[in-house]
């Protein structure tokens, strides 16, 4: 951790721990829950959390292992559980969180399942952007 001023932990710190905690338990249920499930408890889970998503989304990007390529990263996603449609979803939640955020709403005024499904669709992208980086000579 660092130390901010009088030698207490670094408020970034502390926000990094906590949003890692949701990511990982994010993660987790991810590959074992119903989609519908995880897209329920996300939102309720960063209710409080004010406009802490971007926040969220860095730490998950953090943790992404840039030197595996973007088949296996993404391998999940291709597997029964989640298939074509599951993609499908977030790219048209995307679709409509970007239509939203362009008239001007909020993020804490929309409906939570489109802002999961950005976050969803957010996280996969930073994964193929990564791969492929990785993969460039």
């Amino acid at each position: 951790m660092t130390a901010a001023a009088g030698g207490a932990p670094h408020p970034h710190d502390q926000l990094g721990e906590e949003l890692a905690e949701i990511g990982l338990e994010l993660a987790v249920r991810v590959r074992d829950e119903d989609p519908e499930a995880y897209l329920r408890w996300l939102p309720a889970r960063m209710r409080d959390r004010g406009d802490q998503w971007p926040a969220l989304v860095i730490v998950l990007a953090a943790h992404v292992p840039v030197d595996e390529p973007a088949d296996k990263l993404l391998a999940w996603l291709r597997s029964d559980q989640y298939a074509d449609s599951e993609t499908a979803r977030w790219r048209a939640a995307h679709a409509e969180f970007q239509r939203l955020r362009y008239q001007g709403v909020s993020r804490m005024d929309m409906d939570p399942a489109v802002v999961a499904g950005e976050l969803a669709y957010q996280a996969a992208s930073l994964v193929e952007r990564a791969a492929r980086r990785s993969a460039e000579p």
